[in-house]
């Protein structure tokens, strides 16, 4: 439908009274129009399609992203040991710093659905980029431990949270066709930060100190700000809704009533539609009705409205409670049986293999006897193997006769064997070896597990979905970090932490395959009732 709006402006033939009318007729028509149907929702000016090129674009700024947030938080324990020597801290101390940033982590992605929809994802990550860069350049100066944990840890970490996990379900939503490889490619700025940062990093401690190699890491955590820029509104493909049956659904089944409920409910049923006999009268009980109080018909309406008005008022107490529930927390999403072994599956792969990267060099350096430079080198390879594994995992997750969750549970399976060999390594090309194979299996988790949940809830609740994710299991690893520190300040093994993280990573292997059956048996009930409604 097509409006012929006049210039009016250039029209002499109308008056000023006369414009306005026209202009308010104009706009009276385009609104009905509109309520009716006949113009569709219009779209912001800079909307883009899914699968465009500027989606690519995207991308390549969520790569970046990806480098200045979780690619060089894992290079953090390169300043382990230049902290321990001049604060005279043990390892419980500087893990910590590992620990508040993942717990500053899962404070940032449980503000992440609400800063987003509020603010929109350009704003919400240029705030949090600048943040990111001041918090570094902070703890650079710091001359106390706990500053260093504060600025280092925590602020760095909610900064970083809210960076990584809208680039995460930022992905999933440029693109419909070539979701999984869009989103591993994305999160390639992970293994890309690991493989250019940590051997950067090393030789600027080297030159400069550990304090001006973080003041100059910080100049470079402020290209995610630069990256933030790239975000536009996207035009979300329409999604069918799931399917809700009443049997067999995963969100939950409806509850059978057993004979004993049944037949208590027919007695009350009966009793109550029976009519009430005075007990007194034994001999003829049909003879006489139970007559009630006898009240006036004023008295009868006040306690009715009484009545009404409390249970009116405690229904109000309760929708409110609930309305302030649900806008912080959509109860809905946890509603799904998928969804929550989802999120149990997080805990488990993501504490097991941030718990592994965080003792890899603590390892290299105390129990294998190499030196700093060869250590960073075994960071440099891990990020080299995750580079490759991303991009493979990421056309295979694209693959429609591969299963996404099968796919990575077969790699938690070997990613598990993986890290429990780590601790038999007794030399620098074993270890190595060793390191390479681990980053082939460890990474496709991160790159596969949002398309996962965008299949699950849908892409307009992603964000959501993804910031709850990453809320739920960085707090769990942040006390993970911190028991696993002063276990070897106990034991003084450093090969202990590298046994529960095989076993960690070995349970999501199990959630994945519960998934896969639950999926399975959704689809099979939506079939059959699809058979049954047509």
């Amino acid at each position: 439908m097509r409006y012929n709006l006049v210039s009016v402006d250039s029209d002499s033939r109308l008056s000023p009274n006369r414009r306005l009318l026209h202009l308010f007729n104009v706009l009276i028509e385009i609104l009905m129009a509109g309520t009716a149907g006949e113009v569709p929702t219009r779209q912001p000016p800079d909307a883009v399609l899914p699968d465009s090129k500027w989606s690519w674009l995207v991308v390549c700024g969520n790569t970046v992203i990806g480098i200045t947030t979780l690619g060089f938080f894992r290079c953090i324990p390169v300043y382990f040991r230049p902290i321990m020597l001049e604060f005279d801290a043990e390892y419980g101390d500087v893990a910590a710093i590992m620990g508040l940033f993942t717990l500053g982590m899962a404070l940032g992605c449980f503000f992440l659905p609400f800063l987003t929809s509020k603010f929109g994802s350009k704003r919400t990550c240029l705030a949090a980029g600048f943040l990111l860069g001041i918090a570094n350049i902070v703890s650079s100066q710091s001359h106390t431990l706990v500053l260093i944990q504060i600025f280092l840890g925590f602020i760095s970490g909610c900064s970083a949270g809210i960076l990584f996990f809208t680039s995460l379900f930022s992905s999933s939503q440029y693109f419909v066709k070539h979701r999984a490889k869009a989103t591993g490619i994305s999160t390639l700025g992970l293994p890309m930060g690991t493989l250019v940062i940590a051997p950067i990093l090393e030789l600027l401690t080297t030159l400069y100190g550990w304090r001006g190699s973080l003041l100059i890491a910080s100049g470079i955590l402020f290209h995610s700000c630069v990256s933030a820029m790239l975000y536009r509104p996207v035009i979300l493909a329409p999604t069918a809704p799931r399917r809700k049956s009443t049997r067999g659904s995963i969100s939950g089944m409806r509850k059978k009533s057993t004979p004993t409920e049944l037949n208590e409910f027919s007695k009350s049923k009966i009793l109550s539609d029976s009519p009430q006999f005075d007990d007194h009268d034994e001999k003829n009980p049909m003879t006489k009705l139970v007559t009630p109080t006898e009240k006036s018909d004023f008295e009868i309406t006040r306690e009715m409205e009484v009545a009404s008005n409390a249970q009116q008022n405690k229904n109000s107490c309760n929708s409110t409670f609930k309305n302030k529930v649900k806008s912080i927390i959509d109860v809905e999403l946890f509603k799904l049986i998928s969804y929550d072994i989802g999120l149990l599956s997080s805990i488990f792969y993501c504490s097991g293999y941030v718990g592994a990267n965080t003792f890899l060099i603590p390892y290299a350096l105390e129990h294998v006897h190499i030196d700093t430079l060869q250590a960073s080198t075994i960071l440099s390879l891990l990020g080299g193997a995750e580079c490759v594994a991303k991009i493979v995992t990421g056309f295979l997750g694209d693959v429609k006769c591969i299963n996404k969750c099968i796919l990575l549970a077969i790699m938690a399976v070997v990613c598990s064997i993986i890290v429990a060999t780590i601790t038999v390594c007794e030399s620098y090309l074993s270890l190595a070896v060793i390191t390479f194979a681990y980053g082939l299996f460890v990474t496709a988790y991160m790159g596969i597990i949002p398309v996962i949940f965008c299949d699950i809830v849908g892409p307009k609740k992603l964000a959501t979905a993804v910031g709850y994710q990453g809320c739920i299991y960085n707090s769990f690893l942040a006390l993970y970090l911190y028991l696993m520190g002063r276990l070897v300040d106990r034991t003084g093994d450093v090969r202990q932490p590298f046994y529960s993280c095989a076993t960690l990573i070995g349970l999501t292997s199990f959630c994945l395959i519960a998934i896969f059956l639950l999926e399975r048996r959704q689809k099979k009930v939506n079939k059959m009732l699809a058979d049954i409604e047509t």
